[in-house]
């Protein structure tokens, strides 16, 4: 699971993946966290990429638009089935993406993790705030406790997403 702000490099390690598996969602994902399991919730089979992202999947990929509706001028790709999955997977990581001055991988101690959850987590809705509000904080404290939590680090100047790649 990648989380980050927009242009942060999330879908660019994500193409990159796709070597040596499958997408599950891109943009927003949805966690159920009701099993014993934590599970992520597959979503339409898309990805948005700059052209040269794209060209190395290009047999795996057909366009949906150009990039007239992104800010960052990437187009949106619907990914074949033989690179998406539409079963709900297991998370085992999470990666907190940001831009800095050096790369760094860093395991989050769980209150620093649950400031990063929080900063990215979208609750659920419901009726009631309080009662969506304590669903959400539950829910992100059973993810706490099972699965690692990463803040990654990367030169946006760079951009080296193998210095990330090879380190998980």
């Amino acid at each position: 699971l990648f989380c980050g702000k927009s242009g942060v490099g999330k879908s660019s390690i994500a193409s990159k993946m796709l070597v040596h598996g499958k997408l599950i969602t891109e943009d927003i994902a949805v966690i159920d966290a009701r099993l014993e399991n934590t599970k992520i919730i597959p979503s339409f089979p898309s990805i948005k990429l700059d052209d040269k992202e794209a060209t190395p999947l290009k047999s795996s990929l057909s366009i949906i638009d150009d990039g007239k509706f992104d800010s960052l001028g990437r187009s949106s790709y619907k990914l074949d089935e033989a690179k998406f999955t539409d079963k709900p997977q297991n998370i085992d990581q999470c990666f907190f993406l940001e831009w800095g001055h050096k790369n760094s991988i860093i395991e989050l101690e769980k209150t620093e993790a649950m400031k990063y959850l929080f900063k990215y987590m979208v609750p659920p809705p419901q009726g009631n705030s309080l009662s969506s509000d304590k669903l959400s904080f539950l829910n992100s404290t059973k993810l706490l406790n099972q699965i690692r939590l990463f803040r990654v680090t990367r030169k946006q100047e760079k951009r080296d997403d193998l210095f990330f790649l090879s380190r998980i």
